[in-house]
């Protein structure tokens, strides 16, 4: 989906078509160690397929923007509440 993060709404095959959500509130796995504030924009890590702060280094297939924090992120959290930004991210 290129610059587009979306939150698979059923089991999805390789390969196969499914039902995927653009947009909404989502508790989504985070980078045990980030830290952030609520309306951070956050950094999609592919290689930790998690979330991390703004400040991370992005690697190749990392997404900056795609979502913001809708809830501070504490180290030590695997999971954060996160809202889809649609159109708003920079793929590395």
């Amino acid at each position: 989906m290129g610059h587009t993060l979306g939150i698979a709404l059923t089991d999805i095959a390789s390969g196969a078509l499914g039902a995927v959500a653009v947009e909404g509130v989502y508790e989504l796995p985070k980078v045990s160690t980030a830290v952030f504030s609520i309306g951070e924009k956050l950094l999609y890590d592919d290689s930790a397929t998690a979330f991390d702060d703004s400040s991370a280094v992005a690697a190749p297939g990392d997404l900056l923007g795609a979502a913001i924090a809708m809830q501070a992120g504490q180290d030590g959290q695997t999971t954060c509440l996160a809202k889809l930004t649609p159109g708003n991210a920079d793929l590395n």
